[in-house]
């Protein structure tokens, strides 16, 4: 176990180095390994656990009306099963191993006494779920935007660096289905948005070319 990585879980932000070591040492804690392409579940059975990826990396995707809708790539280091806790019936994601992956799963029960018995740890959550909030809310927002070329740059925005830098995660054909838009109208929306002066094309992605409308 890395625990320089272990510690930097947001449950620990701040809790004294010698009471994270005793909670890392709890034997409901455990690790799994995953190849490339098998789905990344803690056990065979449903399990809400966090997930800590310690190695490697994901493709989430939203299973919808029989298709499966990508949402993201998370790398080592990031965390996800949290609406799976408390009150979870199912797994609300698929996410599969891009390559060879390790994952350190934190059952229900085991965060379940942390936050009984670590105030810190409690708030760390608090401060977790309002920070997701916040992001849904981003999300309905960009949702309800207008046509394509504003779901276009409202996604460049929101994954743009701060130089207005944006190196996409996704292919083209994913951005699309995630944007639930056709792939022809994702390439009109770009080449929109690039005759207007709003963004520009670059060998490793698109520039913002007025970042302070970010």
């Amino acid at each position: 176990m890395d625990e320089s990585l272990v510690k930097s879980l947001f449950l620990f932000r701040g809790m004294a180095a010698d009471r994270a070591k005793v909670w890392l040492g709890d034997e409901r804690i455990f690790e799994k390994d995953f190849e490339r392409g098998e789905r990344v579940l803690p056990s065979d059975q449903y399990l809400p656990c966090l997930g800590l990826i310690t190695r490697g990396s994901v493709r989430v995707e939203k299973q919808a009306d029989h298709k499966h809708v990508p949402l993201r790539q998370m790398k080592k280091g990031e965390i996800f099963g949290a609406a799976a806790l408390f009150g979870g019936q199912s797994y609300v994601t698929v996410i599969t191993a891009r390559a060879k992956t390790s994952v350190l799963f934190f059952p229900q029960e085991f965060v379940k006494d942390l936050l009984l018995a670590e105030p810190l740890a409690a708030m760390n959550y608090i401060l977790f779920l309002s920070d997701k909030v916040r992001y849904l809310n981003e999300k309905i927002d960009f949702f309800t935007a207008g046509d394509a070329k504003d779901k276009v740059y409202e996604y460049f925005q929101r994954h743009a660096n701060e130089d207005g830098t944006v190196r996409l995660t996704l292919s083209l054909k994913e951005l699309s289905e995630q944007l639930d838009i056709g792939r022809a109208s994702l390439y009109r929306a770009i080449d929109g948005l690039v005759e207007i002066g709003k963004i520009m094309k670059t060998d490793n992605g698109f520039q913002i070319v007025n970042i302070q409308s970010k």
